[in-house]
């Protein structure tokens, strides 16, 4: 129900978004010539306001069954884990599940909130704005479509090389968990053996090479 109204609110969100330079263009040919462009600007400004009104709905409404999600996914997994047996956890190391118990679900958490909302909003704006667009002008429409297709297609080639680097990412997290808790867990017998700088060391390798990941991550979901 939640997703639906917020669906909805994004709607009349975009809907007002391609009626807005709708009413500036009416207010300019008010002004160009000599009529009153009041009612005109009174509708822009209402239309401004109502905007943040419905944006701010549409992303309470999206947002929070998400982490209703969350909240469920993390009860369960602690529960579901309390339940296994030493064999289970004799095949994993526990950095690894602790990483899946907290990053790996707040991702799920931006899948089913933030990512959910953007479909919906990148479908609803395509499609709205291709109508007023269309109402507008026929070629203009076709000639803008070019550098969208041509983007498109560079998304699509690019895409594959984000996950595998998020994928690389989550894996080294987990590695950089898995140290901290075994220094933790074995923090006499390090201070015993005076072994602090190699156990900071290996640490170091394994953040750098995280911050590399991220880096190219970055690097690359900006240039696409």
């Amino acid at each position: 129900g939640r997703y639906a109204l917020g669906v909805l609110c994004l709607a009349l969100t975009n809907f007002l978004m391609v009626s807005i330079p709708i009413q500036i263009g009416r207010a300019i040919d008010l002004l160009t010539n000599e009529g009153n462009p009041t009612p005109a600007i009174v509708s822009i400004m209402a239309m401004g306001l109502s905007v943040i009104v419905v944006r701010t709905a549409s992303r309470v409404l999206i947002f929070n069954p998400g982490r209703d999600v969350e909240y469920a996914l993390r009860r369960d997994l602690f529960g579901t884990l309390l339940l296994h047996q030493q064999s289970f956890y004799a095949k994993r190391t526990t950095g690894d599940i602790v990483n899946r118990a907290s990053n790996d679900i707040a991702f799920v958490r931006a899948l089913v909130g933030f990512g959910l909302m953007r479909v919906c909003n990148v479908s609803i704006a395509l499609s709205l704005t291709g109508w007023r667009m269309l109402s507008l002008s026929w070629s203009l429409t076709l000639a803008s479509t070019i550098p969208v297709f041509l983007a498109f297609c560079i998304a699509w080639m690019v895409i594959p090389h984000i996950m595998n680097l998020h994928r690389r990412s989550q894996t080294e997290l987990g590695e950089i968990s898995e140290h901290v808790l075994q220094s933790f867990q074995g923090i006499a017998t390090i201070h015993g053996f005076v072994a602090s700088e190699a156990f900071q060391v290996r640490f170091d390798e394994r953040n750098e090479a995280l911050f590399r990941t991220r880096m190219k991550l970055a690097v690359i979901s900006a240039l696409a």
